[in-house]
């Protein structure tokens, strides 16, 4: 309102503004200036008018003077009062009695020494994009109401993903963030799960109020309080039967492996030491150790069988045929990256055939990657075996499955329709006529298997070098 007045020391423009105001009312110079109408007060209604406005965003508004936010705009002071937040938070969260005292959400619950350093990268990860990202990474500032948030991500992380789906952009970046910094997929659950409960230990009486007497909203925290000790009972004691378990796995491989041994040195007599003939009990000893190995040896042969049984449910000879989602969820499920040289090693033979169905099927499938993350930088996640959640969670692997089969159509019929513009472009095809025609009926009549697409995709890179 007055611009040369801008910057003058403290009260220098308070006080001529009052002097103003003064003569403008004992003049009679103005009519209608209120007798108690003082500079601070046209100053404080001036903003709040300003942040009233609809058609003035708050930040505009605050931004628009170098005021004190709570002393000349107290509508942003209300706004950012801690208490009245927390109050406002808790209502609008569900909380009998919002005037009960909280505990925020809080990633102690899920820190220990092998992983904080791990999980604060993911916090820097996860919010590095901000604007106020520098802010949020400073521990004097806001790097506590940071770990907050996350904190708060990470507790309803599968009610949202539940509600929402997998594909929903908030589950996609923390989960894509989770993976980027190294931290285990199937974890993000179990940590949410450690938060909570620490979240409902801390509250417990205050979640319990506004529900009868004093004595009966204990009553009620305790309960609760149990239901968690019952269940983290209940895990300890399954995992204490596990650790149990694989103690008595441990005890039998070690008991082969010390059997194995002694055969060893039983049956390979020193050099130029003659054989003695066996009696009863070395026959015996020997026999039992041939046993043991034989033992060992089934364990083993029964692995690799099981894997040879594996692999060879895929003939991989035939990957030409096979439609681009078919290849995309094969190499996902048998960790195979088509970005390494190692691609599909071990799994054709030798020829020169083979190796054009490799080449083909690499850029086959590197031509949907670019489509996908062209897209959006988090469907990467469909491109790379690490991020396929672990079979303890199959659940969350069929869900994501399904959408490698879902969304690899997709993608390859974007793909295939930017590779015919590109090659009508290159070629110069005009919009009409028989060799538009004859472009058409190619474009519809293209094969969707990964051998025709490959085959095309090499077509159109002669073109080009051309």
């Amino acid at each position: 309102m007055f611009p040369p007045y801008v910057n003058m020391a403290d009260g220098g423009c308070a006080a001529k503004v009052g002097r103003m105001i003064e003569k403008c009312r004992e003049g009679g110079e103005v009519e209608g200036i209120p007798d108690d109408l003082t500079s601070h007060g046209l100053r404080v209604a001036a903003a709040d008018e300003m942040m009233f406005n609809v058609y003035l965003p708050f930040f505009a508004a605050i931004a628009r003077g170098g005021w004190d936010c709570k002393a000349d705009t107290l509508l942003f002071y209300y706004l950012t009062l801690k208490l009245h937040m927390a109050t406002a938070g808790k209502a609008l969260a569900g909380w009998a009695d919002p005037t009960k005292p909280a505990v925020a959400p809080t990633l102690e619950a899920i820190y220990d020494d092998s992983n904080r350093d791990v999980i604060d990268n993911f916090c820097h990860e996860l919010f590095q994009n901000s604007p106020i990202s520098a802010l949020l990474s400073d521990p004097k500032k806001l790097k506590g109401f940071r770990s907050r948030m996350v904190a708060s991500l990470l507790m309803y992380y599968t009610n949202v993903k539940k509600t929402l789906g997998i594909d929903c952009d908030i589950i996609k970046t923390v989960r894509h963030k989770w993976i980027d910094v190294g931290l285990n997929p199937g974890d993000l659950e179990k940590y949410g799960d450690k938060i909570k409960e620490r979240f409902l230990i801390d509250n417990a009486t205050s979640l319990a109020a506004g529900c009868g007497t004093r004595e009966e909203q204990l009553e009620k925290a305790i309960v609760e309080l149990q239901k968690i000790a019952v269940t983290n009972a209940a895990a300890t004691s399954r995992l204490e039967n596990k650790v149990d378990s694989m103690k008595e796995g441990m005890s039998e491989m070690t008991e082969m492996l010390y059997q194995l041994l002694d055969l060893q040195q039983s049956s390979s007599p020193s050099s130029g030491q003659k054989r003695r003939k066996p009696d009863a009990s070395s026959t015996a000893s020997t026999s039992a150790a041939e046993s043991s190995t034989t033992a060992v040896r089934s364990v083993t042969q029964a692995l690799f069988r099981g894997q040879q049984l594996q692999d060879s449910s895929v003939d991989w000879e035939q990957l030409g045929t096979w439609d681009c989602d078919k290849l995309l969820k094969l190499c996902l499920q048998n960790k195979e990256d088509f970005d390494h040289d190692h691609f599909l090693r071990g799994k054709l033979a030798s020829s020169s055939g083979n190796r054009t169905k490799k080449s083909r099927a690499k850029a086959v499938l590197k031509e949907l990657k670019r489509v996908a993350v062209e897209e959006h930088s988090a469907n990467e996640m469909y491109f790379h075996y690490r991020y396929v959640p672990t079979r303890d969670k199959m659940e969350d692997r069929n869900n994501y499955f399904e959408n490698v089969g879902k969304f690899a159509k997709k993608w390859t019929t974007t793909a295939k329709n930017g590779w015919y513009d590109d090659y009508k472009s290159k070629n110069n095809i005009p919009d009409s006529g028989e060799e538009y025609n004859k472009y058409i009926k190619q474009r519809n009549n293209q094969g969707m298997n990964v051998g025709a697409l490959g085959s095309f995709l090499e077509d159109l890179k002669r073109k080009r070098g051309s």
